[in-house]
């Protein structure tokens, strides 16, 4: 198994993991995605989830990683950009940029046309940018401004 699908089924095994209180970004499994990334309780988590899947998985694989762990979405993708690529592939990061310096990050699980399958830290099912558990979605491959590989 490659890092990337180790990870992806990693994250899968998280769909469902929600804040405790709902809106706080907080609770036991949030809080130990933002402390993978040095982020206290209560901050965006998106990124934090994505660093610490990818992380868990190298680890459990008794593997490393290249990914440099972030706590922000685009600061992830810039901090990680010899990873980019330019279109979507099955078992890779997705970020959107939002302007103004919001972001949001996540993995993208499979690519049919032009959606891809994600699953997303800090989300919820009707596709919040702030949400409040780990939930899968299908998105518009043209929504998603950023695609790195997981190595």
């Amino acid at each position: 198994m490659t890092l990337a699908e180790a990870t992806i089924a990693y994250a899968k095994s998280q769909v469902g993991v929600q804040e405790h209180p709902r809106g706080s970004n907080a609770g036991p499994e949030v809080e130990r995605y933002l402390a993978y990334v040095n982020l206290a309780p209560g901050k965006a988590w998106c990124a934090a989830f994505v660093s610490y899947c990818v992380g868990t998985s190298a680890s459990d694989l008794s593997t490393t990683t290249t990914l440099k762990p972030s706590g922000g979405a685009l600061a992830l993708y810039f901090k990680n950009h010899p990873l980019a690529i330019d279109q979507p592939e099955p078992n890779c990061i997705g970020v959107i940029d939002h302007g103004k310096g919001l972001g949001h990050a996540f993995f993208v699980e499979s690519v049919q046309d032009s959606t891809c399958h994600t699953i997303e830290g800090n989300a919820d099912p009707a596709g919040g940018r702030e949400g409040y558990m780990v939930a899968e979605r299908d998105r518009h491959t043209a929504d998603i401004t950023y695609f790195l590989r997981i190595r």
